[in-house]
C-alpha cells in the first residue's frame, strides 16, 4: 500500500504541475496577444490621426490651387477681351484713315484735272492699298503676339499651384510571432509526471524489499509483465 500511495502522489503532483505549466504558457500567449492587439490599436489611431492631418493639408492645398486657377482664368479673360477690343478699334481706325486718305487723294486728282484712270493715279492708289494691307497685317500680327503673351502669363500663373501632395499612410498591423506552448508544455509535463511516478514507485518498492506491486499493476497493467500502454494492439 505505501508503494501505491507514494507512486500515486508523485503522479498526481506531476499531473498538476503539467496542468499548471500549460496554463501558465497559455496565459503568457494570451498576454502577448493582448499586448500586440493593444499596440496595433495605438498604431491604427496614430495612422488615422496622421492621415486626417494629411487630408486637411491636401484640402487646403486644393483650395489654394483652385483660387490660383480662378484668378488666372479671370485675368486672362479680361486681358483677351481688352486686346480684342483694342485690335478692333485699331482696324476700324485704319479703315477710317484709309477712306479719308482715298477721298483726299481723289479730291486732289480732281482739283488738278488728273483722271483717276491715269497711270499716275493708279500707281498712287496701288501704293495706298499696299500700305493699308501692310498696316492691317501688322495689326493682325501684333494682336496674335498679344494673345500669345496672355496665354503665357496664364500658364505661368497656373505653374504657381502646388501638386506635391503627401500620400496617406496605409496601416499594416503586426501579426504572428506569438507561440502558444500550452499543448507542448502539457505533453512534456505529463511525460515527466509519468517518469517521476515510476521513479517514486521504484524507490518506495525498493525500500519495502520489493514486496509491493509491479510497475505494470501500478499503471493499470494486467498479467504478462507488459504495461497496456506499451503493448502492441
Amino acid at each position: 500500500m505505501p508503494v501505491l500511495i507514494m507512486g500515486g502522489l508523485a503522479l498526481a503532483s506531476g499531473v498538476m504541475g503539467a496542468i499548471g505549466q500549460s496554463g501558465q504558457a497559455k496565459a503568457q500567449a494570451m498576454q502577448q496577444q493582448m499586448q500586440q492587439d493593444q499596440a496595433n490599436f495605438q498604431n491604427q489611431l496614430k495612422v488615422d490621426s496622421d492621415n486626417r492631418a494629411v487630408l486637411r493639408q491636401r484640402l487646403g492645398q486644393e483650395m489654394t490651387n483652385l483660387s490660383i486657377a480662378k484668378s488666372a482664368g479671370k485675368q486672362m479673360g479680361l486681358q483677351q477681351f481688352y486686346a480684342r477690343e483694342a485690335l478692333n478699334n485699331a482696324r476700324s481706325q485704319l479703315s477710317k484713315n484709309t477712306q479719308e486718305v482715298n477721298a483726299q487723294f481723289m479730291s486732289a486728282l480732281s482739283s488738278r484735272g488728273i483722271s483717276a484712270k491715269s497711270g499716275t493715279a493708279r500707281a498712287l492708289l496701288r501704293q495706298n492699298i499696299e500700305a493699308t494691307e501692310a498696316n492691317s497685317l501688322a495689326l493682325r500680327l501684333n494682336g496674335q503676339r498679344q494673345m500669345k503673351d496672355i496665354e503665357t502669363n496664364f500658364q505661368n500663373a497656373l505653374a504657381q499651384r502646388r501638386n506635391d501632395y503627401i500620400e496617406a499612410q496605409a496601416f499594416i498591423p503586426t501579426t504572428g510571432g506569438i507561440v502558444d506552448a500550452s499543448s507542448s508544455a502539457l505533453t512534456t509535463g505529463l511525460i515527466q509526471a509519468g517518469l517521476g511516478a515510476a521513479s517514486a514507485f521504484a524507490s518506495t518498492n525498493f525500500q519495502y524489499g520489493g514486496k509491493g506491486m509491479g510497475l505494470e499493476k501500478f499503471f493499470g497493467g494486467g498479467g504478462g509483465g507488459v504495461p497496456p500502454l506499451l503493448a502492441r494492439p
